[in-house]
């Protein structure tokens, strides 16, 4: 037993994207033409709860345009949405800018059965090169991440770029920070009060 959103992406969401994308046409056009991208965040363990923190997992567009030189129009994507423009510079160094939305908090009623979503606004700044993400700075109304910063593995120098950390403030200015590394099969840990 789930939730309807639980339920429509188990039967309908996942299969259909299954058979959706193993058409080579619709594939390409999503990875060569809209320029989709998975953004995903870096999962942590945090002490002394054993609570996963830092957990996300973002649909990326960057789709061209010519009104703007050097530029496409940026478009994420997860438990919200934000729309804003990527800059192009050189090395393949990509910057964006978006503002949107983030769900604040979702319901459960538990007599129908329906879900609704408070939402907040948030923005966020992102850069990337090729498309693989190196660092981002999110600023949103939601309660327990007003912001958070992640600097993902290959930016800091210590070991070759091997580890990344990142940190979020809580609206009760709680801290919460880890570290991560590319030794660690995708986990990190971090520290959480």
């Amino acid at each position: 037993v789930g939730a309807a959103s639980t339920v429509a992406d188990l039967y309908f969401f996942d299969i259909a994207g299954m058979l959706l994308f193993t058409q080579d046409g619709v594939a390409r056009f999503a990875a060569h033409t809209l320029h989709a991208n998975v953004w995903p965040g870096q999962a942590s363990i945090t002490f002394p709860s054993g609570e996963i923190q830092n957990n996300s997992n973002y649909l990326v567009f960057k789709i061209p345009w010519g009104v703007v030189p050097n530029s496409s129009i940026f478009f994420w994507t997860g438990i919200g949405a934000q729309l804003g423009l990527t800059f192009h510079r050189s090395s393949e160094l990509d910057f964006s800018v978006a503002v949107g939305s983030d769900a604040r908090r979702m319901h459960n009623d538990p007599l129908t059965g329906e879900e609704t979503v408070d939402l907040g606004l948030s923005a966020g700044f992102y850069v990337d090169r090729n498309y693989s993400l190196l660092a981002s700075v999110r600023l949103s109304e939601v309660r327990h991440r007003m912001l958070s910063v992640n600097i993902y593995p290959g930016i800091i120098g210590l070991h070759g770029g091997a580890f990344g950390a990142w940190m979020i403030l809580t609206r009760d200015l709680e801290v919460l920070f880890g570290i991560t590394s590319r030794y660690w099969l995708g986990v990190g840990f971090g520290f959480a009060r």
